[in-house]
């Protein structure tokens, strides 16, 4: 076994075991905390796929910001655990079940497709420096009509919470 499918094994793990844990842990914190293994997982396997530009994304918003503001959340609210938050074992079995038969269904062309063999290995290309180029060449108006609509709601956003809140 080569480092490459080592770091694709250890990556898969993490996510799918990430991805389990937050479904089926009773502790809504110890959730955030496995969907952020799950995320990094998500991460690893970008940059196996040399995606760069991808696994920085996905680290820098949704494990350094989603993760964070749902961490926040929690610690916020009022009931950290409860009857609201931890649902019966009744309820999580026929969700089980479905999602097992789905992943039958889908394991089932994955084992019955003819995958290719010999794949020459792609040459490393940098993704981040041609899309930099991009955005400041070729899509520069339609990058900054998007930060200006986000600057927009996020004004909204705070006026109308302000008028909410008195």
């Amino acid at each position: 076994m080569n480092l490459q499918s080592f770091a694709f094994l250890l990556f898969s793990v993490m996510t799918i075991g990430g991805a389990g844990l937050v479904v089926y842990h009773r502790n809504i914190l110890y959730a955030a905390f496995s969907l952020m293994l799950c995320f990094f997982g998500l991460a690893g396997l970008y940059i196996l796929l040399l995606a760069d530009f991808v696994a920085a994304v996905q680290v820098l918003l949704y494990v350094g910001g989603v993760i964070i503001l749902i961490l926040f959340a929690i610690m916020l609210s009022q009931k950290m655990t409860g009857s609201a938050l931890i649902e019966e074992r009744i309820k999580k079995a026929p969700t089980t079940i479905g999602g097992l038969v789905i992943l039958a269904y889908l394991l089932r062309f994955v084992f019955r497709t003819k995958w290719p063999l010999l794949i020459e290995p792609a040459s490393p290309e940098a993704t981040i420096a041609t899309l930099g180029n991009l955005l400041l060449s070729d899509y520069v108006l339609p990058f900054e009509v998007a930060s200006i609509l986000l600057l927009a709601a996020l004004i909204g956003a705070v006026t109308f919470v302000r008028q909410k809140n008195g």
